[in-house]
């Protein structure tokens, strides 16, 4: 079974209930966690006989609201190594997001999944470790998973959650045809099925081998999910209720499918639809309005700390939603945030430090897990046929790269300290070949312009170079505007690509309609932040170069996945790549892996499919002084490490 003893880095605090915590620490060490009590008190020697709760948990128990802790807690919860030492419980920290796409997933509450990532210090190993199910344990042939449940553990309304939740989540929801296919093939090619050993354990069974499974359980909480309460959402569900329909259509849904989807909670939507939907997330939704969302402790939550206090410490959390980073950024120099990390970008950190002390925080810098800060992706699938045709030829997209000078990028955005490159994967994975971070990224304009004009795009009268048609060549860089440095570095690459002649447009739009753009293959250029490029995440189907998430090829990529049945059919080169990255997730030997991998990024790097910027730039974290628990230095910060979860929120607090 997989276990977890990792590192992390902290000094000595004193806390609520262990009133020896600096000696608890320095005799702990730097152990990242515990991933159950027994381990916990063979590895220490030390047995915890009793435990703590928050003051408003006890106050119901009181009251007659809630069970004593003890049956609370399940038989083996997990538990947590502190950061500085033994909290103290109560309030409420405020963080924000801009917009209401991330509000669900603020980088504090987050997708829970059965697995998380141990976010140790600079240098460090990423390493994947257990947190909802105590472990797991991979067959020789990696065609099947055990996963080990926590035994004794409940929802957060003190339903048990057994090994029928994970059965429901996959006979009734996942491998059935009523739901979106993604949620069956998840791009390595559909499970078997699943398999009830008893109340505390199951085995997932494949028809291929699954070698990189850990990495995605652990992505945004594991699309392929932990669990969904089967006890509160069967009532929805047609198997178990012959009036499911009608039941879904009385609350507003068009249909049961939809109500289930809708209510299942905890999986890869950002949005929460029913607040009433059970979690095993350590707060629950409490309150949703426009302008804020609120969330409570969830009293069953199967984690604690050394000294035996359940977990987390904090009472609520509240995040606000605001419309934009300037008001994002008024907010955290007024010292009205306890935190703030997600849509922070690093040419404010200069103002966030010059207001520290007011403001009342620090503002810490960490490495974001980025192969690119911003990535640009030309449709090879435009809807016009001239700009296509423009847009396909490899010279063209050369030229774009040569035209950017990612060392001035590099010094106005990000005071030197991130790293001019191609958009390519983690140097640290086993694979890597520096090329591909060097390919066509030197700054040289000249050349850009030699490819330019051997492609037969002549300048007009004005400088900018004209369509075969005649037409002046001009693109549309699609921006998210909830991330400015995005913005930002759009503002400078658009200058350089109009030096060479081609007009550039860069415009902001919301998250939202720039996803509905983007779906519907209205587009010129997308954006993003190239990642999930390390050795764990790399594999995911969602990688921007093996998925049509990169935006380079969307009716080629739906070709694709259709089998033929929609899109447009790709060239042979790109039927081979798309075909490569399937086998590349379902191969065993690592070796002949990594053979794949070199294949697939050697194409894409020959085919410039995105272009880079800078990457693995240090991101601003602010931090309230008020805040416990929050580690100083981090490996990465950013999606492949799941922003801030993954440095455990469930023992931040507020110091008193």
């Amino acid at each position: 079974m997989a276990t977890a003893v990792a590192f992390a880095s902290g000094e000595e605090e004193s806390g609520a209930q262990g009133s020896a915590a600096a000696e608890m620490m320095s005799e702990y060490g730097d152990v990242w966690q515990w991933d159950t009590l027994a381990d916990f008190e063979r590895d220490t020697g030390q047995a915890i006989s009793s435990f703590g709760e928050a003051p408003m948990l006890a106050a119901m128990v009181a009251a007659g609201d809630l069970p004593p802790v003890e049956e609370r807690l399940p038989d083996e919860p997990l538990v947590y190594n502190v950061f500085e030492g033994i909290g103290t419980y109560g309030g409420t920290l405020k963080t924000a997001s801009i917009g209401t796409e991330y509000t669900e997933v603020t980088p504090i509450r987050g997708l829970v999944g059965a697995v998380q990532t141990a976010n140790r210090g600079p240098g460090e190993s990423i390493d994947i470790v257990p947190y909802i199910h105590k472990g797991w344990e991979m067959s020789d042939d990696q065609k099947t998973v055990t996963l080990y449940l926590r035994r004794g553990m409940k929802w957060s309304d003190g339903a048990p959650y057994t090994a029928d939740d994970v059965m429901f989540s996959f006979e009734d929801f996942l491998l059935i045809e009523e739901f979106p296919s993604g949620w069956r093939r998840n791009g390595w090619g559909p499970m078997s099925h699943a398999e009830k050993v008893d109340d505390y354990t199951v085995r997932l069974h494949y028809s291929d081998p699954f070698p990189t499974l850990p990495g995605w359980y652990e992505f945004w909480g594991g699309w392929h999910p932990h669990a969904y309460p089967k006890h509160y959402l069967s009532k929805y569900h047609a198997k178990y209720n012959d009036n499911a329909d009608a039941l879904a259509k009385e609350e507003g849904y068009d249909s049961w499918v939809q109500a289930v989807w809708q209510k299942r909670g905890g999986g890869g939507d950002f949005r929460v639809e029913d607040m009433n939907t059970p979690s095993v997330k350590p707060w629950n939704h409490e309150e949703i309005t426009t302008t804020y969302v609120l969330h409570v402790r969830n009293p069953y939550h199967f984690a604690i700390d050394p000294a035996g206090n359940q977990l987390p410490y904090l009472d609520r959390l509240r995040v606000e939603t605001v419309a934009d980073s300037e008001t994002l950024n008024l907010k955290i120099i007024g010292g009205e945030l306890s935190i703030a990390a997600l849509g922070l970008a690093t040419p404010d950190f200069p103002l966030f430090k010059e207001n520290e002390e007011s403001g009342n925080y620090q503002t810490l810098m960490w490495p974001r897990a980025a192969g690119a800060e911003s990535f640009y992706a030309f449709n090879l699938t435009h809807q016009d046929p001239v700009q296509r045709e423009v847009f396909q030829d490899v010279r063209f997209r050369q030229a774009m790269s040569l035209a950017i000078n990612r060392d001035e990028i590099n010094k106005v955005l990000f005071f030197g300290l991130a790293t001019p490159r191609q958009a390519a994967m983690d140097p640290e994975n086993s694979f890597y070949k520096e090329e591909w971070a060097t390919h066509y990224a030197e700054y040289d304009p000249d050349t850009a312009n030699r490819l330019l004009d051997e492609m037969g795009l002549e300048r007009g009268s004005d400088g900018f170079r004209l369509r075969p048609d005649g037409e002046v060549l001009h693109a549309q860089i699609l921006i998210p505007l909830e991330w400015p440095i995005h913005v930002a570095i759009g503002e400078l690459v658009a200058e350089y690509w109009q030096d060479v002649g081609v007009k550039v447009d860069p415009r902001s739009y919301s998250i939202d309609l720039v996803g509905e753009r983007l779906g519907s293959n209205d587009y010129d250029i997308a954006v993003w932040f190239l990642r999930r490029t390390n050795e764990s995440k790399g594999y995911l189907p969602s990688n921007k170069f093996t998925s049509n998430d990169g935006h380079y090829a969307p009716l080629w990529w739906a070709w694709h996945h259709s089998g033929g049945e929609s899109g447009e059919e790709p060239p042979d080169e790109f039927k081979d790549f798309f075909n490569l990255a399937g086998q590349w997730y379902i191969t065993a030997d690592k070796a002949e892996r990594d053979r794949i991998a070199t294949q697939l990024f050697d194409f894409a790097s020959e085919q410039m499919l995105l272009i880079g910027t800078v990457g693995y730039a240090p991101i601003p974290v602010v931090v309230g002084n008020e805040m416990g628990n929050v580690p100083r230095d981090v490996r990465y910060i950013g999606d492949d490490v799941q922003f801030l979860r993954d440095v455990k929120p469930d023992q931040w607090y507020l110091k008193q």
